[in-house]
């Protein structure tokens, strides 16, 4: 059983030239950078993808916990007025 697959992907010669330039900067040969952008990027859109299911027999605690009166944070209102580390 093999461990992995191969897919085929048809790229310009500019494309090409522009991927052996950063599979060359990123110390890597072709195939490992093409696979490795390619997975971060299917990751990176399935994550802003996804889908929150609520149980209908919790749904009403949710809609109580959206609609309580915002409580005061004293951390968060101390962070809003810091002057940021870089300055």
């Amino acid at each position: 059983m093999p461990t992995s697959t191969v897919i085929s992907v048809r790229v310009s010669n500019s494309e090409r030239e522009l991927l052996d330039e950063a599979a060359g900067k990123a110390r890597t040969n072709l195939s490992d950078y093409v696979r490795r952008q390619a997975i971060d990027a299917a990751e990176i859109s399935l994550m802003n993808r996804s889908t929150i299911a609520i149980p209908e027999d919790s749904w009403q605690a949710f809609e109580a916990w959206l609609e309580r009166p915002e409580q005061p944070n004293k951390e968060l209102a101390n962070l809003a007025v810091s002057k940021p580390a870089w300055e």
